[in-house]
C-alpha cells in the first residue's frame, strides 16, 4: 500500500465504474471519494491499482457503499479505519511473536491444556500423553544444552493432579530447576529428571491439590529458577 501527501483531485464517477485516470505513481492506494472538498456529506473508500496513470478500482471498500459521484466530487489519499486496523493487527501480532521469542530465549516453557477434552474422574489412573495439552512455546536449549520436547502429560489420582513434560537432551541437564505457574500450582518448584547416560528427560510437578481444571483452556508456564 502506498501513500502520497496532500493528493486531492476532482472526479466524476458512476456507480460501479471500475476505472479512472489518476495522476499517481504506479502502485496500490487506498483512496477516499467525497461529494465535496469542503463540506462533504458522503464518502466511499476505494482501492486503486495504478499503472501509467490508469487506475483499476475496487469500489465500496472499508464498509462503504459503491455510489455515484457527480461533478464537484473529489478523490483524495488519506488514512482510513481499515488501514489503521490492519496496522494495529500486525503490531499486535508482532508483539505477541516477540513475547514468544523472548520467552523461548529465556528458556521458559508454555503449555496450553484444554480441560474440556479430558474427562477426568476419581478412578482415572496413568498418564494421558498428549491428550490434555500441547506446548505453545519451548526453548531449543536448556542450560546451554540442545533439547527437544516430545510430549506433555497429566495424571489425576484421588483428586490430585500431576504434570509431566518429556523430551530429549544432547547432554546431562538433570537437576535444572524451574518455577511452575498454573492454577493450583503457583510458585511450585520443579527440576529436570534424567537418568545418567540417557537422552530422555522429564520435568514433573508432583501431585498437589488445586484448581487446575477451570472451564476453558489452562495455561501452564515453567520459568528457569
Amino acid at each position: 500500500m502506498q501513500f502520497l501527501n496532500n493528493w486531492l483531485r476532482p472526479i466524476a464517477l458512476a456507480a460501479g465504474e471500475a476505472s479512472a485516470s489518476l495522476d499517481l505513481p504506479d502502485g496500490q492506494y487506498m483512496l477516499t471519494l467525497a461529494d465535496s472538498e469542503t463540506s462533504a456529506t458522503r464518502w466511499e473508500v476505494v482501492t486503486a491499482d495504478v499503472v501509467g496513470g490508469a487506475a483499476v478500482l475496487q469500489r465500496g471498500q472499508d464498509g462503504t457503499d459503491d455510489s455515484s459521484w457527480e461533478s464537484g466530487s473529489v478523490i483524495y489519499c488519506t488514512m482510513t479505519a481499515g488501514i489503521l486496523q490492519t496496522l494495529f493487527s500486525r503490531i499486535d501480532s508482532l508483539e505477541s511473536r516477540v513475547g514468544e521469542l523472548e520467552a523461548i530465549a529465556a528458556g521458559r516453557l508454555t503449555i496450553e491444556i484444554v480441560s474440556e477434552v479430558v474427562p477426568f474422574d476419581q478412578t482415572l489412573s496413568g498418564w494421558l500423553d498428549g491428550a490434555a495439552g500441547s506446548l505453545v512455546s519451548a526453548p531449543t536449549e536448556l542450560g546451554g544444552v540442545a533439547v527437544s520436547f516430545s510430549a506433555t502429560a497429566v495424571q489425576l489420582s484421588d483428586g490430585l493432579i500431576a504434570i509431566m513434560i518429556q523430551g530429549t537432551a544432547n547432554a546431562d541437564i538433570s537437576g535444572l530447576a524451574f518455577t511452575l505457574d498454573a492454577p493450583g500450582f503457583a510458585g511450585v518448584s520443579v527440576t529436570v529428571e534424567q537418568a545418567p547416560g540417557e537422552a530422555a528427560f522429564g520435568i514433573m510437578a508432583a501431585p498437589v491439590a488445586g484448581q487446575l481444571w477451570p472451564d476453558g483452556p489452562v495455561t501452564v508456564t515453567l520459568t528457569p529458577s
